[in-house]
């Protein structure tokens, strides 16, 4: 009795849980069964809202005995268009390449290119590569090596075009340069893990950006810093972010202005390179690690709200959020395809 009872409330439930739909005012948007499944829900969407598909990644997926990093490519709508489990990858680091493929990172070990099958097509050996991974137009590669503190333009074969290390422009914290660092194993141990020589870098590079006119824009976390470096000498030309930021992520440069994703304070920020102030911010975001923030073909802004589990589009100057996405686990960046 019971048994029939169940198969009847799933006759009378179906119809609602395959035609889910999202009320956005005027009109009514058909929502995919992943919703039911609790992966993600579109949960606003409206006319200003873009028109690229969005590419997020969930990683720490189980998979049987190992875990995984997933690929989500989403439409405006939240129709998955694509799903793409990796076993080999270990890092929510995505980047979808010119020839459709995607380029993700075995945390700290190497870059992996895959197909749409999950399968990998190619592997770049490349310590301490983490956070992110930008194919340039030459087909380059991007890619921060967090863990020593650097940064590399790279091809797949393995050469290097530039590389950038933090240890030859700024003084590292040691016993032979810092008088207290010893006693910081006793009394001050939260500081002796941020500047010292272990797993995440003493800086914690989390983000280069190639500027148009061939310099690097450095994202120094655990400095609360962002510099532009020199493309040919390597020297630092221009610094911002000392009592601004608090362990910024993503400081992306649009023509003469840079946001920046300000974790310390939850808030994403625009600032005016020219002269340093900030000139338009949005608040209530929450995020200690992890954040992002892109701006969008547009105008708008997508901003990843990591520990929020959400990823919002808001409109700039008004900070209107006119399209948002839940999802049940803590995504790292989300970006739009065919953006930066």
């Amino acid at each position: 009795m019971k048994n029939s009872f169940g198969v009847v409330l799933l006759f009378v439930l179906l119809p609602f849980l395959i035609n889910c739909t999202l009320d956005v005012g005027t009109t009514r948007v058909d929502l995919p069964l992943s919703v039911i499944e609790g992966k993600y829900v579109l949960t606003k969407y409206t006319a200003e809202s873009h028109t690229e598909d969005i590419v997020l990644a969930e990683f720490g997926y189980l998979t049987g005995q190992t875990t995984a990093v997933v690929i989500y490519r989403i439409d405006p709508e939240g129709r998955l268009k694509e799903r793409i489990v990796i076993e080999e990858a270990t890092a929510g680091n995505v980047r979808l390449l010119k020839n459709g493929n995607y380029a993700v990172t075995r945390l700290g070990e190497a870059i992996l290119e895959v197909d749409s099958k999950g399968n990998v097509v190619r592997e770049l050996k490349l310590w301490g590569a983490s956070h992110q991974i930008v194919e340039l137009e030459s087909g380059r590669l991007l890619v921060p090596r967090t863990t020593l503190d650097s940064f590399v333009e790279i091809d797949w074969s393995g050469e290097v075009y530039f590389e950038w290390k933090a240890e030859d422009h700024i003084r590292a914290y040691s016993p032979d340069n810092y008088s207290g660092y010893d006693l910081l194993d006793i009394y001050y141990v939260e500081i002796r893990d941020i500047y010292s020589y272990r797993l995440n870098g003493w800086t914690h590079l989390n983000f280069v950006q190639k500027l148009e006119n061939g310099n690097y824009i450095v994202s120094l976390r655990n400095l609360s810093l962002v510099l532009e470096v020199d493309g040919r000498t390597g020297e630092i030309v221009w610094t911002w972010g000392s009592l601004m930021v608090k362990h910024q992520h993503t400081p992306i440069v649009y023509d003469n202005y840079m946001y920046v994703f300000d974790n310390g304070n939850g808030r994403v920020v625009k600032v005016d390179r020219a002269t340093g102030k900030i000139v338009w911010e949005f608040e209530g975001l929450f995020a200690p690690v992890m954040g992002d923030v892109r701006r969008l073909a547009n105008g708008n802004l997508l901003i990843t709200d990591s520990f929020n589990k959400r990823v919002i589009e808001v409109t700039e100057p008004e900070g209107v959020v006119v399209w948002e996405l839940q999802v049940d686990y803590i995504p790292y960046r989300a970006w739009a395809v065919g953006s930066w």
